[in-house]
């Protein structure tokens, strides 16, 4: 990059090479590639509900790892990093990975505790065991297969390890 055009992403892991959405075959899934800027509404700002959540989240999590599967825009990433949360941020879209980074950087939100990384949440690309907490937000009912992700939310977590959900069509599952 140029000198004074500097960019607000460092690095995004790529763990997969798995378009944006795939609309065909038995595990559908939608990213948010194509909505971009338009999903926050230019609103980069840090709201109390954000907030709140992420106080509980950190109850959880505290020293250990968390997983914002589905981070999209940073609704929790961004306010759990600014706890200090050690947090593996995993989006299909590079897109809103990006879009997490700027509202971080606006909002003087350190990501030095934050992976980004492109996953795809049907094939989450972590160890077994390897973290404390996995959080997911609006990402289960974007699958056709959501008990997939869920196996797999299972095997990455620790033992004793807590999942929490909040999407907007959960008496589907």
């Amino acid at each position: 990059s140029s000198k004074g055009n500097k960019s607000w992403v460092t690095s995004i892991l790529l763990l997969t090479e798995d378009s944006n959405s795939c609309l065909i075959g038995e595990n559908q899934y939608i990213g948010y590639d194509h909505i971009g800027e338009f999903y926050s509404l230019n609103n980069y700002s840090i709201n109390e509900v954000e907030k709140c959540y992420s106080n509980e989240i950190y109850k959880y999590c505290k020293n250990g790892i968390l997983l914002d599967l589905g981070c999209g825009d940073g609704f929790l990433t961004i306010p759990c990093a600014e706890l200090g949360i050690n947090i593996i941020a995993g989006d299909i879209s590079i897109n809103m990975l990006k879009i997490l980074s700027k509202k971080a950087k606006l909002n003087n939100i350190s990501l030095d505790k934050v992976k980004l990384v492109k996953m795809n949440a049907l094939d989450i690309p972590l160890i077994d065991n390897s973290t404390d907490v996995v959080v997911s937000n609006s990402v289960l009912h974007l699958i056709s297969n959501p008990f997939k992700v869920i196996e797999g939310i299972h095997r990455v977590l620790k033992k004793n390890g807590v999942y929490i959900c909040f999407d907007d069509d959960y008496y589907s599952y």
